[in-house]
């Protein structure tokens, strides 16, 4: 069966027979579902890495994909690994995004 174009569905074709089940979505209402979609699951990736530093840390585990932590000397190892880190007040501070892999946190 082919489908109409997205925001052209006819009324009464939706899974429950019902116009209010088939109300067309705008482009813009899919966009910004995919968009937050695609946040959640890079916010969940960031979150889960950051995570799993703090365990290998013996820290509490959190909800932020920012690690601080009072490791002497770690922003020069860490550079020397190649990976950066920044510090404030004296304790290293790791951040997690999209791009950050489990071998960097391992």
């Amino acid at each position: 069966m082919l489908m109409p174009a997205m925001g052209t569905i006819p009324a009464g074709a939706g899974p429950t027979g019902t116009s209010a089940a088939a109300a067309p979505r705008k482009e813009e209402d899919v966009d910004r579902t995919v968009h937050a979609a695609r946040l959640s699951a890079i916010h969940a990736h960031d979150i889960a890495l950051a995570n799993r530093l703090r365990n290998g840390l013996g820290l509490p585990l959190g909800n932020s994909a920012i690690v601080s932590a009072d490791i002497p000397h770690a922003k020069e190892r860490l550079a020397r690994a190649g990976l950066r880190a920044s510090e404030r007040a004296g304790r290293v501070r790791l951040s997690c995004h999209i791009y950050t892999t489990e071998q960097d946190i391992e």
